[in-house]
């Protein structure tokens, strides 16, 4: 086990990893989530803010209560040792994320949210 702590080029490590793993206290959305997901890794975060909405649980990677070491250690140590499962949340959550994460969708998400609270379609809108 190799514990990096920040690194300028993080998203050119995440092949190397086996999971992903995020033990945040507070959180928005947060975008190292879904890039670890792109990168086909399945995730271990800590069930706080926002991640809900990137993680599903058992699907894609696992929660854990924040602040529980026991549970992020037990779930990590769960996905080490199931590699076929760890390879299932890792394809799953590579499909979520170029459903839901990729920038050309959320460019086109922020584009309807902008043309709903405007009350202006566009053509692409409008078809």
């Amino acid at each position: 086990m190799h514990l990096l702590g920040w690194d300028p080029a993080a998203r050119e490590l995440l092949g190397a990893a086996d999971v992903f793993v995020l033990p945040s206290r507070e959180e928005g959305l947060p975008l190292s989530i879904a890039e670890a997901m792109l990168a086909g890794r399945a995730v271990v975060a800590s069930d706080v803010g926002s991640v809900r909405e990137i993680v599903e649980d058992g699907v894609t990677g696992l929660l854990v209560p924040p602040d529980d070491a026991v549970a992020l250690a037990r779930a990590v140590a769960e996905l080490l040792a199931d590699d076929a499962r760890r390879a299932e949340m890792g394809r799953r959550g590579r499909e979520r994320a170029l459903a839901c994460f990729t920038a050309t969708r959320m460019a086109a998400e922020f584009a309807d949210l902008y043309e709903e609270l405007t009350g202006r379609r566009s053509a692409r809108g409008a078809a």
